[in-house]
């Protein structure tokens, strides 16, 4: 059997990486043998995982510090070899471009890329030049071929499946939901960081709600070590949850199928499955025309145009007046009881099942030809050719005679 060694966030991390390797794992167990090696988040032993090896970061504190190495990776790869009987072996990576380096310059690899903005760093090239670059978007794959890579592969996004039986209606009048059900709520949801345009967000969200007493902004962060705070103000008024509340899959879904709108309109986002879990439970986002976002958003009305740049002219920033129209369309929507929900046909190309048939088994495909391609037999042009099988270019009595046996030959023809 052949094996797939896959890096990046652990499976059982709920992040946007986490949940994507988890997916691909999951999918390729069915055929392969999986090792999921962690680039952060625990130090334990091997375990199974739903039929994947997980392996840890990193057993010794110091190269915990520093990061996976190359050495780390090989040792933990030969240790699952060892317990398996894998005849090929391939690597795929998801992460952060910037963190890598030439981390898989010595592994038969691919590194699926998610790209945020325009332009690459030095870095960033070296990460998918030692690799197979595998894009995640269109607007990903362009810029690798603008960077002077050609990406010959794609991966997007996916988003797992997830059927909420309960209605809008059912979700907002149990205890549960904490907010008037009466009230236009709006989801700003992510890390709160600089990249989610915080500010921006909640500069629209109070001139959008000025006047307004029937609308809600729900606020869940992840107490990111990079998250700004918003002016008190907004902050106080806000419904404020945080990833302590420890939501499963299941109670994100509901909780994004209870909301009106998802604003999202991020300033850097190379991934945004958020958009796409949304928008599966018919719910309408608010994003940024910048990077790969636009893709993501299947009413094309609801993209906010770019107005500056974050820094230089890299990560575009949504405009505030965009952001209001499009809340307040949203609003009259739902003031009109107007079915304001996303189409789910384009949405459904995003589950694994769609996407890994079609994008994922032709990179392996490709990978185990490329790495590992079959022995090619060419008859010789001459007929008298003659193989030895012997020890040979050692000091023994068998290779001296094995050398002198091979010369004679030569010397004949042969």
């Amino acid at each position: 059997m052949d094996g797939v060694v896959l890096v990046g966030n652990p499976p059982f991390l709920p992040t946007g990486y986490g949940k994507q390797l988890k997916m691909i794992g999951q999918y390729l167990m069915k055929r392969y043998k999986v090792l999921h090696i962690s680039d952060y988040g625990y130090d334990l032993s091997q375990f199974d995982f739903d039929g994947v090896t997980v392996a840890p970061v990193c057993e010794k504190k110091a190269d915990r510090e520093n990061g996976l190495s190359n050495t780390y990776i090989q040792e933990t790869v030969n240790t699952w070899l060892s317990r398996n009987s894998i005849d090929r072996w391939v690597m795929i990576a998801l992460g952060d471009l910037h963190k890598w380096g030439d981390l898989f310059h010595e592994f038969p690899s691919a590194v699926i890329a998610p790209i945020d903005r325009d332009t690459l760093t030095e870095r960033e090239v070296e990460t998918l030049r030692q690799s197979i670059p595998v894009a995640m978007s269109i607007y990903g794959q362009k810029t690798i071929e603008e960077n002077g890579l050609v990406s010959a592969f794609s991966l997007p996004h996916v988003c797992e499946p997830a059927t909420i039986s309960k209605s809008k209606i059912a979700i907002r009048s149990t205890r549960h939901w904490e907010i008037n059900p009466g009230c236009f709520t709006v989801g700003f949801w992510g890390d709160f960081s600089k990249r989610k345009s915080p500010q921006r967000i909640l500069q629209a969200w109070s001139e959008f709600s000025m006047g307004k007493s029937n609308v809600k902004l729900w606020i869940h962060h992840s107490n990111h070590p990079q998250m700004e705070k918003p002016n008190e103000a907004a902050w106080f008024e806000a419904h404020i949850t945080d990833t302590s509340c420890g939501w499963t899959d299941k109670d994100l879904n509901t909780n994004l199928k209870g909301l009106d709108a998802l604003l999202h309109c991020s300033n850097q986002e190379g991934f945004g499955v958020l958009q796409i879990e949304a928008q599966m439970q018919g719910v309408p986002v608010i994003n940024t025309d910048y990077g790969p976002m636009p893709e993501l958003n299947f009413r094309k009305e609801m993209v906010v145009g770019v107005d500056g740049y974050r820094e230089g002219n890299d990560y575009g920033l949504p405009s505030v007046a965009g952001i209001v129209v499009r809340l307040q369309a949203l609003f009259e929507e739902w003031e009109q009881q107007i079915n304001s929900g996303a189409n789910l046909n384009p949405v459904e190309e995003y589950l694994p099942d769609r996407v890994f048939p079609q994008y994922l088994d032709g990179l392996l495909n490709y990978m185990f030809k490329h790495y590992y391609p079959p022995l090619t037999k060419i008859r010789p042009k001459k007929a008298s050719h003659i193989g030895l099988v012997s020890t040979y270019g050692i000091n023994c009595g068998i290779a001296t005679y094995t050398q002198m046996l091979a010369e004679s030959l030569k010397d004949l023809g042969h």
